[in-house]
């Protein structure tokens, strides 16, 4: 997942970038959502992963990642409160109160 700097909306720039594991070292990203510093990315094969932009140049990974019934860490994502909805075939709810312990 590459982090990019969209202070020039018209010239977005790569700052950072992660990988999560799977194929390659790579698992391919189909969703993320953004609340506060925390980027949640979706995976196509691996699950959801949490990760902390709040040093754009260096994203992390926290905690572990959630993987629902099929593998997929949801198509669509929004984040309410500590309260993250993702949906594939089912939605699923989780408490992203503290991401790390997801």
């Amino acid at each position: 997942m590459t982090v990019l700097d969209v202070s020039n909306p018209t010239n977005p720039t790569p700052v950072g970038s992660v990988s999560f594991p799977g194929t390659n070292g790579n698992s391919q990203v189909v969703a993320v959502t953004v609340s506060g510093n925390t980027a949640f990315a979706a995976t196509l094969h691996n699950g959801m992963y949490a990760v902390n932009v709040s040093n754009p140049d260096a994203p992390a990974i926290v905690g572990n990642p959630v993987s629902p019934e099929g593998g997929n860490g949801g198509l669509r994502m929004i984040v309410d409160g500590t309260s993250l909805f993702s949906s594939g075939n089912r939605v699923y709810q989780y408490n992203v109160s503290n991401p790390a312990s997801m």
